[in-house]
Parts: structure tokens; sequence; C-alpha cells
């Protein structure tokens, strides 16, 4: 089976889907077919496990934009996100933080 002959407006709903954050446990189900359908599609579609891997891709983005974003008003969520990013050059680093005006934050 070729991903052209899963309906269109199924592909839509999976991709618009995916790229706002609902679980792929879930997507089936909205997309008006199946939880087992969407996973036998992404074994046996070609092209189809490409599709959905670029639309979690785009949610992926799209919520890194949002924390990144966050960390302009909140310099501890910064220093947080690079500590998950980084850990080995990050965990337990003290940073002044007095451009935020708040007080030396470690962890």
């Amino acid at each position: 089976m070729k991903i052209e002959e899963i309906p269109q407006i199924i592909r839509n709903e999976i991709k618009n889907n995916l790229e706002n954050g609902i679980l792929e446990e879930d997507v089936g189900q909205l997309s008006g077919s199946s939880k087992s359908t969407y996973f036998r599609w992404k074994k046996e579609v070609k092209g189809f496990d490409e599709f959905c891997e670029k639309a979690i891709l785009t949610y992926k983005k799209k919520l890194i934009n949002a924390v990144n974003l966050g960390t302009i008003k909140d310099g501890k969520l910064a220093l947080e996100m690079l500590e998950r990013r980084w850990p080995d050059q990050w965990k337990g680093k003290t940073v002044n933080l007095n451009i935020f005006n708040k007080e030396d934050v470690s962890w």
C-alpha cells in the first residue's frame, strides 16, 4: 500500500493532530480510523512512518520555541533547559541572574 491510498482527509487529520502534540496512541481514533490501523500503517505503508515523524518533529519545534520564549521572562527556566539539554556542562552550576532582577540561582 502507498501513502497516497490513505484518504487525504485522514492524512491531514493525522498530521494536524501530531503537529499539535496529540499522542500517537490517540491520533488514529481522532482521524476516523483506529489506533491499530494507525500503527499498522506506520509499519506497512511506504512513507507513512516518515510522514508521521515529520509531523511529530514539527510539534517538538513548536514546543521548543514556546519554551525558549518563556526563558526570556524566567531565567530559572533557561537554566533548567540548559541543564536538561547539556547536563555534563550545566548540572549544579550557580549563575547570577541579576540581569533578571533576581537572586543567584543554583540547583
